[in-house]
């Protein structure tokens, strides 16, 4: 009797998976990406003096991002779902 549970299922999928709640990802994700688009509107409209900190605020941001498998498309799906309506 073999207690390989990685046999029981579809060799393809990654056996973490059934351990990952889809709700919590997506809270990850809103949160992440609405920081990520503060810092971006804020580096829009900074001062000289307060540039350089914001830049780097940015890149740990985007940094933090890839950590948590937020990939750029994901960023990009966030901001088409979330920009103000042109009514």
């Amino acid at each position: 009797m073999s207690f390989d549970i990685f046999t029981q299922s579809n060799s393809n999928e990654d056996p973490l998976r059934a351990f990952v709640d889809p709700v919590k990802v997506k809270e990850i994700t809103e949160k992440l990406c609405s920081k990520r688009k503060e810092t971006e509107d804020a580096l829009k409209n900074c001062s000289d003096s307060e540039k350089d900190s914001l830049a780097l605020k940015l890149l740990e941001q985007q940094n933090d991002m890839r950590t948590f498998g937020v990939t750029e498309i994901d960023y990009q799906v966030y901001l088409a779902k979330n920009q103000p309506s042109t009514n």
